[in-house]
């Protein structure tokens, strides 16, 4: 079972996100399973990946990310972009997507469990989190993504579990 297993709450400077979006429907999701995990694969095999880390400008520590946003209610469905962050300057490849993120606060939560609990229980766990430290999501901000910090996410522990570090924009 995923747990939240450390929160935080710290200034964010800003950034810019680089990567590859995708369109998801948040219904088909829930009914067929994610495309997300296809969509990773992806990434790493056409190469974007490759391209991302010879970015030097990173702003959080190593580590890709997975940005949410640009939800729309009526067509259910929201952007994804797997990418890195970097400096708000920075342009991306030809080809690449990019979302800049404004200065703010956010609620960084450390997600702990098996792969398959951690992304599914990520973004309720850290809103519980929010709320029991008197803080809320920033609608304004827009957005949450999902951060895969080395060796956090990448060593398994002796349980076989991994930890995601999952922000929220907060006040």
């Amino acid at each position: 079972m995923a747990k939240l297993v450390k929160w935080e709450k710290k200034p964010l400077p800003a950034l810019r996100v680089i990567g590859r979006s995708l369109t998801v429907n948040f219904k088909e999701m829930q009914s067929v399973g994610s495309s997300l995990p296809s969509f990773w694969k992806q990434c790493f095999a056409d190469r974007t990946m490759e391209t991302l880390d010879n970015l030097s400008d990173e702003t959080l520590e190593k580590a890709y990310v997975g940005w949410m946003g640009e939800w729309d209610e009526q067509q259910q469905t929201f952007t994804y972009l797997v990418g890195v962050s970097v400096a708000p300057a920075t342009e991306p490849p030809e080809g690449f997507d990019c979302r800049d993120i404004a200065p703010c606060t956010v609620a960084v939560s450390w997600i702990q469990g098996p792969e398959s609990e951690i992304f599914k229980a990520a973004h309720q766990l850290s809103e519980e989190a929010l709320k029991d430290h008197g803080c809320e999501y920033d609608n304004e901000g827009g957005w949450s993504m999902e951060v895969y910090a080395c060796p956090r996410f990448t060593t398994l522990d002796a349980d076989g579990h991994r930890i995601l570090d999952y922000y929220l924009p907060c006040r």
